[in-house]
């Protein structure tokens, strides 16, 4: 077995609901704006639907195939034809975690580390992370429970100090376009929510008995409210010039001012987003290392922890010329290609499985592959 540790339910719950937060509380406030104007927090309630049909998908694929990883079943189900499936997986996991480490490096030179070289603040998280993936999923697991708890301390403590900001009336009126508006406002975010198909790759390893299910219920309906209530707060601090600002998020805790007193407070919601993108390219980076180990055949995938490393920070240093080409990236074909790969393609696993009455035992992790390298 390529992983030996084991989760609860919970902590998977968790790794999916912080990895989820890590980039729709950075710039796809933005997008959202851009299209439902004051209604940007309705966005988060169509886009937790394709969450949920991302998680159950993976679930059942899970309890047809216990104990193996989509990669594993992938040739399963077609055969040889299934390793294409898989390394389409690995290529686009790749892909999306290069995304995501741009986006950061992008935020931190733009906004706080204009002189350092970009390569250098990519590969101090990645390198990070990689650390943290060689560790084990029960590193990454607790290692998020410990941050999880002193970031909900750190954000609780910043939404009051911003509530003498507030003007709720900013929210009103309320679907003052249409409900079109909002469904093409919640694209964006729905390109992330369907990262809940991640679960594909923790459910086997999740002890029996935890409810896996109820808590991927709680882990999309939690990233729901807790992105509901940051778009409240831009709204209710910036308003309508919400859909001005890459990072409004961040803009709107930067106008908090507690009588000359305490200013600066967008330093605290930094701490916060560094270590949900921690969180976020960890578990991705996981994901595509125990693939690729999957993939070959190898009996440990710990060794590959620190080549991915380096090929994630080459790939993001190219992948796109500057944030605005990526946002327009995410606000367009980002969600069609991405349900592409975490809904339809699992969808059809999963059905042909399904027809042709195919399913796994436990115990036999990684005996189809065999069958097929």
């Amino acid at each position: 077995m390529v992983e030996k540790g084991r989760i609860s339910g919970g902590q998977m719950a968790l790794l999916l609901f912080v990895s989820t937060l890590g980039i729709t509380v950075a710039t796809i406030p933005y997008l959202a704006a851009k299209w439902a104007k004051q209604d940007m927090w309705l966005t988060p309630v169509p886009a937790a639907v394709s969450g949920l049909v991302a998680f159950f998908i993976a679930y059942f694929l899970h309890r047809r195939f216990p104990g193996e990883t989509v990669i594993q079943c992938c040739p399963r189900i077609f055969g040889w034809f299934g390793k294409v499936i898989a390394l389409v997986f690995l290529v686009t996991y790749i892909h999306a975690n290069s995304l995501v480490i741009r986006i950061y490096a992008d935020f931190v030179n733009g906004v706080f580390l204009r002189e350092t070289p970009q390569v250098v603040v990519m590969g101090g998280m990645v390198l990070l992370c990689a650390a943290a993936v060689r560790g084990g999923l029960e590193t990454v697991a607790r290692a998020t429970q410990f941050l999880a708890l002193l970031t909900a301390g750190i954000l609780g403590v910043v939404t009051l100090l911003s509530m003498p900001e507030w003007e709720m009336g900013n929210v009103l009126p309320i679907l003052e376009h249409d409900l079109i508006s909002v469904a093409r406002g919640a694209a964006a975010p729905a390109s992330w929510f369907n990262d809940f198909f991640l679960a594909a790759f923790l459910l086997p390893f999740v002890r029996k008995g935890d409810h896996a299910a109820r808590w991927g219920v709680v882990g999309v309906v939690g990233s729901m409210l807790v992105l509901m209530l940051f778009h409240l707060i831009i709204l209710f601090i910036v308003g309508n010039q919400s859909n001005k600002f890459l990072f409004p998020l961040f803009e709107a805790f930067r106008l908090i001012s507690l009588s000359g007193f305490l200013e600066h407070v967008d330093a605290f919601l930094l701490a916060i987003w560094l270590f949900i993108i921690f969180v976020k390219i960890s578990l991705m980076h996981y994901t595509i290392v125990l693939g690729a180990a999957q993939w070959l055949g190898l009996s440990d995938y710990k060794p590959l922890s620190l080549p991915i490393a380096l090929i994630l920070i080459a790939v993001a240093g190219w992948t796109v010329p500057n944030l605005t080409n990526l946002n327009q990236f995410f606000d367009g074909e980002f969600f069609v290609y991405n349900s592409l790969v975490q809904i339809v393609i699992p969808l059809a696993l999963l059905a042909v499985a399904a027809i042709r009455g195919q399913k796994g035992k436990r115990g036999e992790e990684g005996g189809s592959w065999e069958r097929y390298r």
